[in-house]
């Protein structure tokens, strides 16, 4: 276990159920903006995933150092904004100085979701039902800064990233705890997104395990903004036949039950990755991505 995630433990089992439901006391001076959100509200829950209120994810954000953090970055009159009025999409931006898109800081959507097991073999959790926190998007962005040459934009990028992707998981991972539900879940956009996180998320299916590793492997050579852009514009190709490889789009899981760590731990998962692995080679259709790359330049 990394220090970071020993310390955002501690400090989340030492955050009450109070604090994380706090509300806000009555404000009777609210900007025409402010009125908004709160009738959202009204019109959904007052609380986030059903549990946290904005007042204490503020309290938990401080708790774990992020608003500090951002803060001492020059991120000035940090504005946290909760919409709840879809239970089936929750949402939650974090501003500075503005609620404008040009000072969004942060943004995710979430939601509870019903996940039910159907693994490609033999296994007891054929069947089994699994509470999960969906994210359904997840973006940190720094508005202030630009691209570099050793940190050019990935695929679905505005502005480069905050740098606390790692932090931010933490703070999931302990979410997910605090409710009780059996792991996060995310269905990866992009490759960038599903390497990065791939030593804590894993894709339920070992095949797609698998082939994640595969193009790790073959492609390690690759920047990974080259190697992003290329899956992104089609020029991921299987190298036994040069036939287009699609990019996959499946379930993606940090377990945080033991039903769900075990699965992931099993000796046969483990074993149709490595099948998957040993099977699955790939390239680079390298004319196309250049000829993409000349019609659609990203930053650097």
């Amino acid at each position: 276990m990394s220090l970071l995630r020993k310390k955002y433990r501690r400090i989340s089992r030492r955050l009450t159920n109070f604090e994380l439901q706090r509300l806000k006391k009555p404000n009777i001076s609210l900007s025409m903006e402010d009125l908004t959100e709160e009738l959202e509200k009204k019109e959904g829950s007052e609380f986030f995933l059903g549990f946290y209120s904005d007042e204490g994810i503020r309290t938990a954000l401080d708790r774990f150092g992020i608003l500090g953090e951002l803060e001492e970055r020059g991120f000035a009159n940090l504005k946290i904004v909760i919409n709840t009025r879809d239970p089936y999409r929750q949402k939650l931006r974090l501003y500075f100085e503005r609620k404008v898109p040009s000072h969004l800081l942060a943004e995710f959507y979430v939601r509870k979701y019903i996940f039910k097991a159907k693994p490609i073999f033999q296994s007891g959790l054929e069947g089994q039902i699994f509470e999960m926190v969906a994210v359904e998007w997840l973006l940190l962005q720094n508005p202030r800064a630009s691209f570099t040459p050793q940190h050019p934009q990935l695929p679905g990028q505005q502005y480069p990233g905050l740098g606390m992707g790692e932090k931010v998981l933490e703070i999931l991972r302990n979410m997910c705890l605090r409710l009780r539900a059996d792991g996060l879940l995310n269905i990866p956009e992009h490759y960038h997104n599903a390497i990065l996180y791939a030593g804590e998320f894993k894709y339920f299916n070992p095949e797609t395990e698998g082939k994640l590793w595969a193009i790790h492997r073959d492609l390690r050579d690759w920047s990974l903004a080259d190697l992003s852009w290329a899956i992104e514009w089609g020029c991921l190709q299987d190298k036994g036949n040069g036939a287009r490889a699609p990019w996959f789009t499946e379930e993606q899981i940090l377990a945080t039950s033991q039903r769900l760590k075990n699965y992931f731990d099993s000796s046969e998962y483990k074993k149709r990755v490595k099948e998957s692995l040993k099977s699955h080679n790939y390239q680079i259709d390298v004319p196309r991505f250049e000829r993409e790359k000349r019609l659609h330049p990203f930053k650097e």
